[in-house]
């Protein structure tokens, strides 16, 4: 694992969600470019979100299959997994809101398509909100092959409906979230009432889609049998989606805060580990705006020869990772006193910490702390102090109990199994809470954190 080589992944910034000018093409009379097929080259992770509701007649549900496999065809599904990955859910009844493959499942063009061909439907309400939801949590994470340690891979969710969904305000609270985790959506929205009784709700379409809608919004006015004349269209539109990276270099520039880095005592008595450790501190402040009006950064322990530093020793970020580069493992100290530090010297005056800012300590563990009650008691005097505690458990060996107490809240409490969703996930996390002034979570969010694979 510490090997790995170090995967620098930007979190995705929110998307706001503004209703906008609706596309109205009379897709139907689209003339259909000639040539052959463009094929789409960039790598994507694109998920269809599929109607599966009684509206649906099933002769028009195998055309809508019949439509994801002729847009499919438009990407570059390579047979190994590095060019789009595709997945897709179908959605109808609040119980009937089915994963039927995952971005991991099918990298061969062949097998996808068979795949496709085998979605089933069952009838039944439009819970589309169940469905966004269980898109972002279950299928857009790096367990299921959504490429989130990948900066260059945009995050795309087609959804389709001939209807308006069952809870509206759900289904556009849910599109929020998944727009904020980073989740570019287009709509397709089926069907014309005044020509053929379809109950297609435009605001809605609107809402759900990510701006500009112009550019994200699809309304197929002929029906099912005129989904062809939009495949081209769609395919180009979402090739042309691109990943978005967050200013990070406002980070800290509205939002002063002091971070102290707390490493674990078993972190730093192997070289290796204290390597690894000290590049994720390296990656995660890499885009911080450090200074003394700014963000500053401390690394605990920080006394003699030990691999950390206070809040005023480095001023800048050249000379922050220019000691970052040349740590060495230590034996010293262990993680109760460790944490007692914090209150002890890290958030002292004298040492650089300002008065009327952020406090925030990361503690890193690979492993229960040897004293566990003193690490408590240490965790519990800080947080007094006004410390907020967020603890990292990068191994099985921290349990459930270590990582949530010692944490200043539950959401506080992270546990990761790979390298490249610890750096991605955490600095996510930071992101939200120093440089956004965000700290409490929105309901159902603690997906949008954590990738358990």
């Amino acid at each position: 694992m510490y090997k790995i080589a170090e995967a620098v992944v930007v979190a995705l910034l929110c998307c706001s969600m503004v209703s906008g000018y609706f596309s109205d093409y009379e897709f139907e009379t689209k003339p259909q470019p000639t040539g052959p097929p463009k094929i789409c080259g960039l790598p994507s992770d694109l998920v269809f979100v599929i109607d599966a509701s009684s509206s649906i007649w099933p002769p028009h549900f195998r055309k809508q299959l019949e439509f994801i496999n002729s847009v499919v065809n438009e990407f570059n599904v390579d047979g190994h997994g590095t060019g789009t990955r595709v997945g897709a859910i179908t959605f109808s009844d609040s119980y009937a809101v089915d994963i039927q493959f995952n971005l991991n499942d099918y990298f061969k063009r062949e097998q996808l398509s068979n795949a496709i061909k085998k979605i089933y439907q069952r009838a039944g309400q439009t819970y589309t909100n169940i469905a966004l939801k269980k898109m972002r949590e279950s299928m857009m994470t790096m367990r299921e092959g959504a490429r989130w340690d990948d900066d260059e891979v945009p995050k795309i969710a087609i959804v389709m409906t001939d209807g308006k969904s069952t809870l509206k305000e759900e289904t556009i609270k849910q599109a929020k979230l998944a727009k904020e985790a980073g989740i570019r959506i287009m709509v397709i929205g089926i069907g014309d009432r005044r020509k053929n009784g379809l109950n297609i709700d435009i605001n809605e379409l609107n809402a759900i889609a990510s701006e500009p809608t112009e550019k994200n919004v699809f309304h197929v006015k002929g029906g099912y049998d005129a989904l062809n004349n939009i495949k081209r269209e769609l395919a180009i539109k979402a090739c042309e989606v691109k990943a978005k990276i967050p200013p990070w270099h406002d980070c800290g520039k509205k939002m002063q805060s002091d971070v102290a880095f707390v490493l674990g005592e078993a972190t730093t008595r192997n070289p290796d580990k204290l390597r690894f450790y000290s590049q994720l501190v390296k990656n995660i402040t890499k885009k911080f705006e450090v200074g003394p009006d700014a963000i500053q950064v401390a690394m605990v322990p920080e006394e003699c020869k030990a691999p950390g530093f206070s809040f005023n020793q480095y001023q800048d970020m050249w000379s922050l990772h220019k000691h970052l580069d040349n740590v060495e493992s230590k034996e010293l100290y262990t993680t109760q006193s460790r944490i007692h530090h914090l209150v002890k010297s890290t958030f002292h005056h004298k040492n650089g910490a300002r008065k009327n800012v952020r406090k925030l300590a990361v503690l890193v563990l690979d492993k229960d702390p040897e004293k566990l009650k003193s690490a408590y008691a240490a965790a519990r005097a800080a947080k007094k102090h006004g410390i907020k505690i967020m603890t990292l458990a990068v191994s099985d060996e921290v349990s459930d109990k270590t990582l949530f107490s010692l944490a200043s809240k539950p959401q506080y409490g992270l546990r990761f199994n790979q390298s490249a969703a610890l750096n991605k996930n955490l600095r996510k996390l930071l992101y939200r809470v120093i440089c956004k002034d965000k700290e409490e979570e929105d309901e159902d969010e603690r997906g949008g954190y954590v990738d358990e694979s």
